[in-house]
């Protein structure tokens, strides 16, 4: 991949067992499933549990406060956070509050 050839980490989205062998095959050094919101648990983890166990997957794409302990706990380590604690026009502080509330909902039980 372009990526590679630029010594760059790649981590492409990918949504199908097809692209995530795709990519795997093209060097990336992990998985970005995405939009995890657009699979089911189930569907995540058919799909990690027939790439090579060094492959990383993260979830990107509704990752929210509220679910990231249900990703977690259905095995998911990895995570892409973006407009659930980013939006334009958001201020220092809320992003902040928010992001403390993600670290909190992570090591709340």
């Amino acid at each position: 991949s372009k990526t590679k050839e630029m010594n760059l980490v790649s981590i492409p989205g990918c949504l199908t067992p097809t692209e995530c062998y795709k990519a795997i095959n093209s060097g990336s050094d992990a998985i970005k499933l995405f939009p995890s919101n657009a699979l089911s648990f189930d569907a995540i983890n058919g799909i990690r549990s027939i790439l090579p166990k060094d492959v990383k997957t993260i979830c990107v794409g509704g990752i929210e406060t509220s679910n990231i302990r249900e990703y977690i706990k259905n095995g998911n380590l990895y995570f892409g956070i973006g407009s659930s604690l980013y939006k334009s026009g958001k201020s220092l502080k809320d992003i902040k509050t928010d992001a403390k509330a993600f670290v909190k909902s992570i090591r709340d039980e």
